[in-house]
């Protein structure tokens, strides 16, 4: 596997444009992730990158090579995914793709239910907003809040979600409810910028051709640092309700503007189509719909 190790190795530091974070990646010393790149140049008798103190820069023929080393480790992994599929009992690890506004309670519940249906089944989660990984081949699952725009993916729906206009009781105590949408100007208003809920809030202010000056406003791209930041009462903001519900319930946070609702947005796990799925991926699948259907059912019992 010496071989491979170096290809893994090059090919890291190429789609983490650093040497010290593909060491990170890979659970390497960057002098031992230095050391196979060197050993792979050597064989090779080229300069893949060319590597100062400050920067990595990727030759032609090195963009050439990442892209051969990319399909040879993908077909490896495949391989391999092929001898596991003939195994009495399934084994391997999921990489899933899942954004921190996602990280809710219900995420963690079902993936827990799985792992005790396939204990052998092993998670690696990772936090992006990004897709492009799903579609090399290196995510499983993603899962998303958006629109599926790529061809080569398939959705399965998952939940739905709904943003909400909230504030803290002390927020509101100091500086009153704001009495409609309108009346928003005349507050803190916090806009995140992480997925696609600042759209949502620039449609509500028809001035300025619909969009709002950042420049003017406080802003985060981050749904933890929002989320403590309004409830710490630093402004208004919008945050979807499967993060704000219990905080709702318990009087943490209000809710505003309760006449007034946003389209449900739907949450969907995706997968890339075209690649080969092997049997962990398809128990994956096929329990996330059970989930889902399981979790319909309840809530309609319920109600």
């Amino acid at each position: 596997m010496g071989k491979l190790d170096e290809y893994q190795a090059f090919v890291t530091i190429v789609e983490l444009n650093s040497l010290s974070k593909a060491a990170k990646a890979l659970h390497l010393s960057p002098s031992a992730t230095s050391k196979k790149l060197t050993q792979l140049e050597d064989s090779l008798s080229v300069t893949l990158l060319e590597r100062s103190t400050r920067s990595l820069a990727v030759t032609d023929i090195g963009q050439s090579f990442y892209r051969d080393c990319k399909s040879i480790l993908a077909s490896v992994t495949e391989a391999e995914e092929r001898l596991n599929d003939h195994k009495k009992y399934v084994i391997g690890k999921l990489t899933l793709s899942c954004p921190r506004v996602l990280l809710q309670p219900q995420f963690f519940r079902m993936l827990n239910e799985f792992k005790q249906q396939h204990p052998d089944i092993k998670f690696n989660v990772s936090v992006s907003n990004e897709i492009e990984d799903l579609v090399d081949g290196q995510i499983d699952f993603a899962f998303r809040i958006a629109p599926l725009k790529d061809s080569r993916l398939t959705a399965i729906p998952f939940s739905e979600t709904r943003p909400i206009f909230c504030a803290s009781p002390e927020y509101i105590k100091k500086h009153r409810k704001p009495e409609n949408l309108l009346d928003l100007k005349n507050h803190s208003v916090i806009i995140p910028t992480y997925l696609n809920l600042s759209d949502r809030i620039r449609q509500l202010f028809p001035n300025q051709g619909g969009s709002l000056d950042l420049e003017l406003l406080d802003t985060t791209d981050d749904v933890y640092a929002l989320y403590q930041w309004v409830k710490q009462g630093g402004g208004i903001s919008m945050m979807l309700d499967m993060m704000i519900n219990d905080d709702i319930k318990s009087g943490k946070l209000e809710p505003l503007f309760t006449e007034f609702s946003f389209p449900t947005q739907k949450v969907q796990l995706l997968f890339n189509k075209t690649r080969y799925q092997p049997k962990k991926m398809l128990l994956f699948r096929e329990f996330v719909l059970s989930y889902v259907s399981n979790t319909v059912n309840t809530k309609a019992k319920a109600s």
